[in-house]
């Protein structure tokens, strides 16, 4: 991003996850990765672990949160490094920063102070239904943010079979998590 103008910390933070990058995961990727596109959950714990550290998704929580509280200018900016290393690496990164950050601003406190440590720790991780495969092929909704249906100008209200599959597939989630919330 060499036609912004940074200030000082923002290029030390910038600058510093820039180095750990090229060092240590752009390596990696190219060794062991880019071809597989597959990298172990283990392994990428670990990596989410370290990237934490510099700011990627604790740096979206703020610090009553137990995050660094980092502006989302300078979080951009640091992000536009990860996707230059590796996209799939990026991808678990955006949607961690914004699963933490959704989770700050719209969960209850208990479920706040249940999972944000373990999510600025780089140890648990947020999900959306970017897996599910009818994402992305449906013509009436059916979005990796949520179920969804266009009616469209006729008004049609039937769900495609794409967008039915969808919708239950997020409700099943929904109730797992639920239930999983709803454990001592």
């Amino acid at each position: 991003m060499g036609h912004v103008f940074r200030s000082e910390e923002q290029a030390a933070a910038v600058d510093g996850l820039k180095r750990y990058l090229a060092d240590k995961i752009d390596p990696l990727f190219r060794k062991e990765y880019r071809d597989s596109g597959l990298m172990p959950r283990d392994k990428l714990r670990e990596i989410m672990k370290e990237l934490v550290e510099f700011g990627m998704v604790s740096g979206a929580v703020s610090e009553a949160r137990g995050g660094m509280g980092i502006d989302f200018l300078t979080l951009t900016m640091m992000y536009e490094e990860v996707c230059a290393c590796s996209i799939d690496l990026s991808t678990v990164t955006l949607i961690n920063t914004f699963s933490a950050k959704m989770l700050e601003a719209l969960a209850p406190a208990h479920i706040q102070e249940r999972y944000l440590p373990g999510m600025v720790k780089g140890e648990l991780f947020g999900c959306m239904a970017f897996s599910e495969p009818d994402v992305g092929h449906t013509q009436q909704g059916g979005t990796p943010y949520g179920a969804s249906h266009v009616a469209g100008a006729s008004g049609n209200p039937l769900l495609a079979e794409a967008e039915s599959r969808l919708a239950l597939a997020q409700g099943r989630r929904l109730a797992n998590i639920a239930l999983k919330l709803n454990r001592p």
